[in-house]
């Protein structure tokens, strides 16, 4: 079992890392985020009721679409999830909402009842082989980086320490097709 386990691990970590050196066809498409983060959060329930955690969403409706490849997007929120719901062993909440920003941008906002992080180590989320996690790889989060500034997006990560963490992606909506443009959307 132990032998299994790691070789799973293994192939996981290789897996991240062919995703982050070689180039891959990406086949971007006109789709609904929601439907996207619905489909990521019904493959998660399993696990969330393992740890006890529930999640509240709130979809605003009639989001416009976006540009995007989706299972990258999926890999993404799957990675951040995960996340969310291992740093709260002892059950909680986690809140995903996605609403538009001046129909221009989407914002999806992932937010958990978690420990924190420190400030200090938030500076360096995102780094490769930098992780909070015992048998993390500090991969995840280095993957999501790419993913989304490759969907000419914007990933900020924000905690309290006590309180939990809130990660927020700013993704450019189909009225701004794979625009490079400065993320000013305050």
């Amino acid at each position: 079992d132990v032998i299994t386990s790691e070789l799973a691990r293994i192939d996981s970590i290789i897996n991240e890392f062919l995703i982050l050196a070689k180039p891959q066809e990406i086949r971007f498409q006109e789709k609904d985020i929601c439907q996207i983060m619905r489909e990521t959060v019904d493959l998660l329930s399993a696990q969330a009721v393992l740890y006890n955690v529930q999640f509240l969403t709130h979809y605003e409706d009639k989001l416009p679409y976006i540009y995007c490849e989706p299972n990258q997007l999926k890999k993404v929120f799957i990675n951040l999830i995960k996340n969310a719901i291992e740093v709260m062993p002892n059950g909680g909440e986690i809140n995903i909402a996605i609403h538009s920003v001046k129909d221009e941008f989407i914002q999806i906002t992932i937010q958990d009842e978690g420990a924190g992080i420190p400030t200090e180590k938030i500076k360096k989320l995102g780094e490769p082989f930098y992780t909070t996690k015992e048998k993390g790889t500090g991969l995840g989060l280095m993957t999501c980086y790419k993913i989304i500034e490759s969907h000419n997006g914007q990933l900020t990560i924000q905690s309290k320490l006590n309180e939990g963490t809130t990660i927020e992606i700013i993704l450019p909506t189909i009225t701004q097709p794979l625009l490079k443009k400065e993320l000013s959307y305050s």
